[in-house]
């Protein structure tokens, strides 16, 4: 498979202005910690994505589809053209780029040979929402959210996620749910910073 280049990186169009929101996070209001498993396993979700390496600062939007196992990602620029598509059905990973496409098993694998930039993408659904396994290092806020978590898989463990900011979100007509708004997530090898903001989740009954 060849690593796709240049032309991706244009494609992002500067760095989100993330920084000023990276404060102590206002969680006063929060009621709910989320342990695994206790989201529906169908869900979308909306935000903004800056990915910062030592050599390069690029942003755009997330949009994120989850079902049970498979997921779709779409990675699109601050004017709304599409970056990347990734699609995953619990076997395999397909991304589309400029019209070109790749597939492989692992759609961290294949995200870093097409994109140039390590991404847990396998680990976002969990991560996303501020789950964790029972192994994994973790601290909490003192209302009980999750502030850092180190996780224990083999292969995610070099990454360092901290939880900035939470909000509540409606899960159902009559119900909301405390879940993560910004967070930052650091490899500890290679120096990749990913910052996520969350607008939007949404639940699928």
């Amino acid at each position: 498979m060849t690593k796709f280049g240049t032309k991706f990186i244009l494609l992002f169009m500067g760095i989100l202005i993330l920084v000023g929101c990276a404060s102590k996070p206002d969680v006063s209001q929060s009621l709910s910690v989320n342990t695994l498993n206790e989201l529906p396993s169908n869900w979308h979700v909306k935000g903004k994505i800056a990915v910062i390496t030592p050599d390069e600062r690029k942003s755009g939007y997330l949009s994120w589809h989850q079902i049970d196992s498979q997921f779709d990602m779409l990675l699109s620029t601050v004017v709304g053209s599409t970056i990347a598509k990734m699609q995953y059905d619990g076997r395999e990973a397909n991304i589309e780029v400029d019209d070109q496409k790749w597939q492989d098993s692992s759609p961290d694998f294949l995200i870093q040979q097409v994109t140039g930039w390590a991404i847990p993408v396998s680990s976002l659904p969990v991560w996303l929402a501020g789950q964790y396994q029972p192994k994994d290092a973790t601290s909490f806020y003192p209302n009980g959210l999750l502030e850092t978590l180190t996780p224990s898989c083999v292969g995610c463990e070099v990454w360092q996620i901290s939880y900035k900011k939470y909000a509540d979100f409606k899960v159902k007509s009559q119900m909301q749910k405390t879940l993560p708004s910004l967070i930052n997530l650091e490899h500890q090898a290679n120096g990749t910073r990913l910052i996520i903001r969350i607008d939007d989740w949404t639940f699928i009954q």
